[in-house]
């Protein structure tokens, strides 16, 4: 990690989602561990297959990936989808170990807000996995609080 941190963003939309796939193997690891229950789903869960959900929604989606300057080198990205409904939907974010703890994810967060705001979403939502709750105190400083709890029967 450096001290100086000098990054870019990369805004655009589905055509940026293969670009993301390293990165999202890694949170997709980090589900993995986490998940107290369902860990097969995880193991088993391919990006190509999370592309195609995403793109299956016929909303508007958004993709920041976050570069190294002067690299090639992406370090995080956050995705986030609008409905017909006017629902916002922060889909998935994610910044490499690190570079955490260095605003990113803030910023992430704030563009994708931002984002939603001008296209007047009427609510806005995260998920997150059981066993990951230590994100909670993140998405408290964006007024995310938990609002259900949704069982899921183990097959």
């Amino acid at each position: 990690m450096e001290d100086n941190l000098s990054i870019v963003f990369v805004e655009g939309h589905e055509e940026l989602l293969d670009l993301l796939k390293p990165l999202w193997k890694e949170l997709n690891k980090i589900h993995m561990t986490k998940s107290r229950y369902f860990k097969k789903q995880y193991e088993n869960k391919s990006f190509e297959a999370r592309k195609k959900q995403l793109l299956k929604k016929k909303s508007l989606i958004r993709i920041d990936l976050v570069k190294k300057s002067e690299s090639d080198i992406f370090v995080g990205y956050c995705i986030s989808s609008i409905n017909k409904d006017k629902e916002g939907m922060v889909e998935s974010i994610y910044v490499n170990e690190g570079y955490r703890n260095r605003g990113i994810g803030d910023q992430l967060m704030e563009r994708h807000l931002e984002w939603m705001d001008k296209n007047r979403v009427k609510v806005k939502n995260i998920t997150i996995l059981v066993g990951n709750e230590d994100v909670l105190n993140f998405y408290r400083k964006y007024n995310f609080y938990p609002k259900l709890v949704m069982l899921e029967q183990i097959l």
